[in-house]
């Protein structure tokens, strides 16, 4: 691939990672329960099995069904709702002598796995942007060059999801009395991405 598209693109996927959404949301409440490494990591597996979809030619045949994204679109939605109710329901507090456990752990790395997989407004992004960084001239095949372009993606998502994740954590680490109105915040977010999200179906 050309070196000039790898760093055009670079540019574009990182202005795509410092957007606000629900990874954004997400990984706010992530951080008051210390738990930003194993929601980060699920967030990141979400968008590879995504890249995966389109590398396989299969993100097409997916977008070429309107049921189907409107099905995940829902689920997705419906899950960010859920979300938003229990950070609404059940604010976290920070407690800076509590380590997460293994299920914990889990559980957070798998929540973050839906958040970012179920994400169709991701998919469809990256449907439309990564053709265009691709081109049947280039050495590689389109399919190497799709999932060369999803690891750039990704990569920018670690590298400003770490800094905004962490950077959070410690910032409530220092003034813990305001972890519940985080928690609160992040929970009104991700129920305002939500409704988007379903208003996005009409």
């Amino acid at each position: 691939m050309a070196h000039e598209y790898l760093l055009s693109f670079w540019i574009l996927s990182l202005s795509l990672a410092i957007s606000p959404g629900q990874d954004w949301a997400y990984l706010i409440s992530a951080s008051i329960k210390r738990a930003t490494l194993p929601a980060l990591g699920g967030i990141l597996v979400g968008y590879l099995a995504i890249t995966l979809l389109l590398a396989s030619g299969l993100g097409v045949s997916v977008a070429a069904h309107p049921g189907i994204l409107t099905a995940m679109t829902y689920a997705g939605a419906g899950y960010l709702i859920w979300l938003g109710i229990q950070s609404l329901r059940h604010p976290a507090t920070i407690d800076l002598n509590k380590a997460l456990n293994v299920s914990s752990r889990r559980k957070w790395f798998y929540k973050g796995t839906l958040v970012s997989g179920l994400n169709v407004k991701g998919l469809l992004l990256l449907m439309a942007v990564l053709p265009q960084f691709t081109s049947p001239s280039f050495s590689w095949s389109l399919p190497m060059q799709i999932l060369v372009l999803g690891l750039i993606f990704i990569a920018n998502c670690a590298l400003f999801y770490s800094f905004f994740g962490f950077g959070t954590g410690a910032l409530l680490a220092s003034r813990p009395a305001y972890a519940k109105g985080v928690s609160r915040f992040s929970g009104i977010a991700m129920l305002v991405v939500a409704g988007a999200l379903l208003l996005s179906t009409f």
